[in-house]
């Protein structure tokens, strides 16, 4: 059975702002297909040539603008599982592996393997020292600087640390002091002498925005207390229970961080709001945020880089086999399905009015799906838009 249906085309580009339940991200997604490594990226840096980094638990990539290069132990990696990248001072890329640390010049890799390593991280210095924190297979710390290509062990300067595997090392340019931490207490090591200067009731870790120190003080679930290291101290900006600012929000720009519960939402922070992404549809690693302000996220699926201007695309059971679309005096989006009723998004809720719901205005019921239409059509009427009609047959 053929029926001439009627399709409306509205001229006017509607601008909506909507709650990300219910639309997917506009975003490429980087795959095997593109040249990655492997599809589980796990760590992420871009450097100062603004080259993308992404280590994968099978190589680590280097994403220049247009295309993706790949290296691996044949290449002279200590090991394929990338753990952590970063840059010393004279532009070298330096990676935390499984089996030691690993530095590319730009031409050639040279690998450096601590006996018995497991895991650690580096952290380079601008008097060319390459600081390393690290434990090795039996659960002892590994502790001291790669200078000329040696190894120099410190460890007599190291606390006794309560969580050595979950213990970073990071270099903090402003305040031109090292600090790290073992997931409970904070320390800086600054002229040859080590200070702790926080203790976490719970737990505790940082992440390097630009050249701030974030310190992150969490929970399992539910609250975050953020702070900025400066020169030996913290400086708290935020308090944030179950997704919610609690008191005076001290940032003085924005930034990005995640919190490692609930399935590693992102955090976004401004003077004026906190804005809480969870990408549900994506199980997320690690982000990045570039100097361009693009942000890109680390997954099991591979490497996402969503696109902040374009076009976000609405979940399918949120507006199911849409025909029509319009936008009334007050700024609600409707939205006209088949066989699904009327949908109404005013930006932050929605509204379902199924067949049953419309007849109790009074309407004619010609059929289901020849309701909605005349219904739309109306609607149109009322907020005298100017509309284009064409026919479509089934």
């Amino acid at each position: 059975m053929f029926f001439r249906f009627i399709i409306i085309f509205l001229f006017f580009v509607v601008n909506l702002t909507a709650s990300s339940q219910f639309t997917h991200p506009q975003y490429r997604q980087y795959t095997l297909r593109d040249g990655l490594s492997q599809m589980q990226v796990i760590s992420m840096f871009q450097d100062s040539r603004g080259y993308i980094w992404a280590g994968t638990k099978k190589g680590l990539n280097c994403f220049n603008g247009d295309q993706i290069n790949s290296f691996d132990e044949k290449d002279g990696l200590a090991s394929s599982y990338i753990q952590k990248i970063t840059e010393d001072f004279e532009g070298n890329i330096w990676v935390s592996t499984r089996k030691g640390f690993s530095r590319f010049n730009g031409k050639t890799w040279k690998s450096f393997s601590p006996e018995n390593f497991f895991v650690g991280y580096v952290a380079p210095m601008p008097d060319g020292k390459v600081w390393y924190l690290a434990i090795d297979r039996n659960n002892k710390t590994i502790f001291g600087y790669l200078e000329n290509d040696e190894f120099h062990d410190q460890l007599e300067l190291l606390p006794e640390l309560n969580n050595p595997d979950g213990a970073e090392i990071a270099y903090c340019k402003d305040s031109q002091t090292l600090i790290f931490h073992d997931r409970h207490n904070l320390f800086e090591l600054k002229n040859g002498v080590v200070k702790k200067i926080h203790q976490a009731k719970e737990n505790l870790y940082f992440e390097l925005e630009d050249s701030v120190i974030l310190v992150l003080e969490t929970n399992q679930k539910d609250f975050v207390n953020l702070f900025e290291y400066e020169k030996g101290k913290l400086n708290e900006l935020a308090n944030i229970r179950n997704g919610r600012l609690i008191g005076v929000n001290k940032c003085t720009r924005e930034f990005a961080f995640s919190p490692r519960f609930g399935g590693n939402p992102l955090y976004f922070i401004n003077p004026d709001s906190l804005i809480i992404n969870a990408f549900q549809e994506m199980h997320k690693s690690c982000f990045l945020t570039d100097t361009d302000g693009q942000l890109w996220i680390g997954t099991e699926e591979g490497l996402y880089r969503i696109q902040s201007n374009g076009f976000e695309t609405y979940k399918r059971e949120i507006l199911p086999a849409i025909w029509s679309i319009l936008e009334d005096s007050n700024q609600n989006i409707w939205f006209a399905s088949y066989n699904y009723g009327l949908r109404k998004i005013n930006g932050k809720s929605l509204t379902t009015f199924t067949v049953n719901d419309i007849e109790k205005y009074g309407l004619e019921k010609e059929s289901q799906n020849m309701d909605l239409i005349s219904t739309f059509i109306r609607l149109l009427i009322n907020t005298e838009l100017c509309i284009f009609h064409s026919t479509r047959e089934f």
